[in-house]
């Protein structure tokens, strides 16, 4: 299998290489089609700053020009969806659907929302910090069962860490937020 072959710029972001990367945008005249340029599978920089959680490689080619409306032509994703699916940690998806406000519900090539891709991988603490994000909307998923019987512990845990844990008023307020957001999901999503 041949080895895809990056562009400078892509590779510089996939190695979370600050310094190559400055260099690569310092030395350009025309750092619009540089961020947009494609690599041999359609895809470009914020494709890549997306897909690999790199906050600030991503702030930076957005503020050069680049758009949100980015879909990976190999996937049908969107940015969101990319950033769901493929990089560690929530900074860079809080960042998406709180500053850029992407669509938390909006649905990939296959028909699903970020909230769908999770419960279609069973992935119950993804699901329902989407939901406590504003997610209401799977999909096409069969799914969505499992989180509605899911979420009523999720809840208690929830409510004992409000209670128990929270060390002061504002990480107590938070997990009284989270539960009111998920207590809201299964009110407008009941069991049958």
């Amino acid at each position: 299998m041949k080895k895809e072959k990056l562009l400078p710029l892509h590779q510089a972001i996939l190695d979370n290489d600050v310094d190559a990367f400055k260099k690569i945008l310092d030395e350009t005249d025309d750092i619009k089609s540089l961020i947009n340029e494609k690599d041999e599978k359609g895809r470009n920089a914020i494709f890549y700053a997306a897909r690999n959680g790199r906050l600030g490689c991503f702030k930076c080619i957005l503020e050069l020009g680049a758009s949100l409306d980015f879909i990976d032509p190999q996937t049908d994703s969107t940015l969101l969806h990319t950033a769901f699916a493929y990089s560690s940690g929530h900074k860079l998806i809080d960042y998406l659907i709180d500053e850029c406000h992407m669509d938390i519900d909006a649905v990939d090539g296959m028909n699903l929302t970020i909230l769908g891709t999770a419960m279609l991988f069973a992935d119950i603490d993804e699901a329902c910090y989407l939901v406590c994000k504003g997610a209401k909307n799977v999909g096409d998923i069969e799914h969505l069962e499992v989180l509605l019987k899911y979420l009523p512990l999720e809840i208690q845990r929830l409510e004992f860490k409000a209670k128990y844990i929270a060390q002061n008023k504002k990480e107590r307020k938070e997990y009284q937020q989270n539960v009111a957001m998920l207590e809201k999901f299964l009110q407008d999503n009941p069991l049958n």
